[in-house]
């Protein structure tokens, strides 16, 4: 009886070693991507501000991928052609982040 008991505390303690060790992977891991999102989100919040035709040809492109998809899935009823919903999510969301860190930072006041 007491050597299950003293296994089994050890394997609490082993899986409860490993739960900490895979924390710290999962903190590391989502700092390193905060880190590159936040440089990712600026730098293109300065090229939406010094160069506007660029910014404005990035978002009438994703635009396009989003209208030519939703038409080819209507009109084909294939679901490979909602992939086009799933590539937009990203520019999106980087052109929402750069617009809000554009108008908190680098407004002309």
């Amino acid at each position: 009886m007491e050597i299950i008991v003293w296994v089994v505390s050890r394997n609490k303690i082993y899986l409860a070693l490993i739960f900490k060790k895979a924390i710290y992977y999962n903190l590391i891991i989502l700092l390193i991507i905060n880190i590159i999102e936040f440089f990712m989100i600026r730098a293109y919040a300065y090229l939406s501000k010094k160069h506007p035709l660029i910014h404005k040809f990035n978002i009438l492109f994703v635009l396009s991928v989003f209208i030519l998809c939703t038409y080819q899935l209507l009109e084909n009823s294939k679901i490979e052609y909602s992939l086009g919903f799933v590539l937009i999510l990203f520019p999106l969301f980087v052109f929402a982040k750069a617009s809000t860190y554009k108008s908190k930072y680098l407004s002309d006041r």
